[in-house]
């Protein structure tokens, strides 16, 4: 009955080890800005001050570090709100110290999106781009991407709307170009230098 028990408890510790890591090694959900000038605000609602805007087309990883609690949109004022990761041009990389809140959709209409989901298909927009091995953006793969090269989502269309704990808002899952058959395309880019698109 004993050994039982351990079997059970090891089985049940390595799902669990298993959901860690896949909540971990997730790519965060990127959203783009949909309008010219999009608000971002201290809290869900208009009577938030607003700390910053982002223009039309701009990345936004959301922010889901209290995981699952930041998952669902919060109602306010007749908007769906969102919890971003929103990119200061003077930080020079996304960071969770910088997140605001944005209306998503008016509840009325919700085809009328301030922002919406876009696929981490992604294309180069720094001179160089590396790709790595974790989400840290440590331990690189040998290769370079230049300027304009497009990247495929390692992740399929039906996995966007997902929610995973974000640690790495900059690391953007991407499935490595030329990779041996058999090998798992799975790295991770820099989203600070990517642009993401669904349909790249």
């Amino acid at each position: 009955m004993c050994l039982k028990k351990i079997w059970v408890t090891l089985v049940i510790s390595f799902l669990l080890l298993i959901a860690l890591s896949t909540n971990a090694f997730a790519s965060p959900d990127v959203f783009e800005v949909k309008v010219s000038t999009l608000n971002i605000r201290s809290g869900p609602g208009t009577s938030y001050s607003i700390i910053g805007t982002e223009p039309l087309g701009a990345d936004m990883p959301e922010y889901t570090i209290n995981y699952p609690n930041d998952c669902a949109p919060v109602s306010a004022n007749g908007y769906a709100w969102k919890h971003f990761c929103y990119p200061l041009a003077s930080a020079g990389q996304y960071k969770l110290s910088i997140n605001g809140w944005a209306a998503w959709y008016q509840e009325s209409n919700m085809d009328y999106r301030y922002c919406n989901y876009t696929g981490t298909n992604a294309k180069v927009i720094s001179s160089l781009l590396y790709l790595y091995q974790y989400p840290t953006l440590t331990s690189p793969y040998p290769g370079s991407y230049s300027y304009g090269t497009y990247l495929g989502a390692y992740d399929p269309p039906s996995s966007y709307g997902m929610c995973y704990a974000l640690n790495y808002p900059n690391a953007w899952r991407i499935s490595r170009p030329n990779t041996p058959v058999g090998q798992n395309t799975l790295s991770y880019g820099n989203g600070w230098y990517l642009q993401a698109g669904p349909n790249f």
